[in-house]
């Protein structure tokens, strides 16, 4: 281990509401008040962001099974590069991570990668079949995971889900859930609306999320139970939130930052790659999600970095994949919104980090608090640059934000007091 001084930084750590300029000091992968001697490494931060190291709730890392589209190694690498300390990986793997073995074997091969950490999350049903429900107390017991997602697929039996959430509510579990009715969306390509008609796309009706959104927060009033809502993007599904929340229930969400940023438009101009699940909406939705993100109903940021082959991006919208990557725009993405005010830099950070550990769980982290574990993150919020995917560490290059002039990027990543990650100076 070595010992780091980062100097001349604006520090914004929203776990003890402090944004100022000072110095941050590393010893043994824990950050100390102060070192006795002269720092191993001396990092000169003006003008850089220096925060807490950012956790992203939702991402595919694809193995095992589709090792074409993205591996732990290069996604854990485009997670540091994305300025991410620790990701959770969803269980659409094959075999699905739905048993101790699966989510073990990532967990060692992410462990023994070092870099960004992962935790591996648990389907909620055997093979998100929908069918039978997993095992979760030896899950927790065995594995100590404690998020359980179908993700990809929403639990759409009724009484199946309500016995997973009375099971689960006791493990003090989080319950995320990719909302939507297979009965009502039969999977259409994109958002039921003026710009599907336009072309012609059969459309998935609003209500195939809304309605599920609903049925949760009502099982988190039954049972106590911990909701958090995958990748919201409906205004009424937002407002439902809003009201649970009012209502004390242990209910949050997140939201992407494509949602935040591309309406159904998208599909015109980029075709398959503005494909994704749930689908982009009109404007009115991307303004709601912005306003529930500035205001704390839209917990976190998340990605949903989902990584794809160009082949299965190629093809007719009815027949191509779901989903964009993220790990590598989120920060320049989100950057772009505390541009134009519409969130502060407080609340980009407390989004991406504070408010990600605190419902996953994660003690000392999402913080610089002394004594705590040296995850930190540097962002340069002041430096122009184009968006290529090429340059891309993910294997996915399926984003429509080729081309976007972000005003900054993440330039360095530590994880355990070790730089992952940096990009100083260009």
């Amino acid at each position: 281990m070595t010992t780091i001084h980062i100097r001349n930084g604006r520090i914004i750590d929203p776990s003890e509401n402090r944004d100022e300029s000072g110095d941050l000091f590393i010893e043994n992968g824990v950050l100390v008040a102060s070192l006795n001697q002269a720092a191993d490494r001396v990092i000169d931060a003006t003008g850089l962001w220096v925060v807490p190291g950012l956790i992203d709730a939702h991402v595919h890392l694809r193995e095992p099974g589709f090792e074409h589209k993205e591996t732990i190694e290069t996604g854990c690498h485009a997670a540091a590069a994305g300025g991410f300390t620790k990701i959770v990986a969803m269980p659409n793997t094959n075999p699905t991570a739905d048993n101790p073995d699966v989510i073990d074997r990532v967990m060692r091969k992410a462990q023994s990668l070092g870099g960004t950490r992962v935790i591996q999350s648990c389907a909620i049903t055997k093979g998100r079949k929908g069918i039978e429900l997993v095992d979760f107390k030896r899950i927790v017991d065995e594995t100590g995971v404690t998020v359980f997602t179908d993700d990809g697929d929403g639990v759409s039996d009724d009484a199946l889900m309500e016995t997973a959430v009375q099971q689960l509510a006791p493990l003090n579990a989080v319950i995320s859930q990719h909302s939507e009715y297979a009965h009502i969306s039969k999977k259409a390509a994109m958002h039921d609306g003026d710009v599907s008609k336009s072309i012609n796309i059969v459309g998935q009706p609003i209500e195939s999320e809304d309605a599920m959104v609903r049925r949760d927060i009502g099982l988190a009033q039954k049972y106590n139970a911990r909701i958090h809502v995958s990748h919201i993007s409906s205004a009424t599904a937002i407002e439902a939130v809003r009201n649970a929340k009012a209502r004390g229930l242990s209910v949050t969400a997140e939201v992407t930052p494509h949602h935040l940023h591309l309406t159904d438009d998208a599909v015109l101009e980029a075709g398959t790659i503005a494909k994704v699940a749930p689908p982009l909406r009109p404007s009115e939705h991307v303004t709601a999600c912005r306003a529930a993100l500035a205001d704390g109903t839209i917990d976190i940021i998340a990605t949903d970095h989902a990584p794809h082959t160009l082949d299965d991006k190629a093809g007719a919208i009815d027949t191509a994949a779901f989903g964009m990557v993220g790990l590598e725009i989120a920060v320049p993405t989100i950057l772009d919104l505390v541009r134009h005010e519409i969130i502060s830099p407080m609340r980009m950070i407390d989004a991406m980090s504070t408010r990600p550990a605190n419902i996953l769980g994660l003690l000392g982290e999402g913080t610089l608090r002394v004594g705590t574990r040296a995850d930190v993150t540097l962002i340069a919020p002041d430096r122009p640059f184009e968006i290529d995917p090429r340059t891309f560490k993910s294997k996915g290059i399926n984003t429509p934000f080729a081309g976007f002039r972000a005003p900054g990027k993440a330039v360095m990543t530590i994880v355990d007091g070790d730089v992952v990650y940096e990009d100083m100076h260009t």
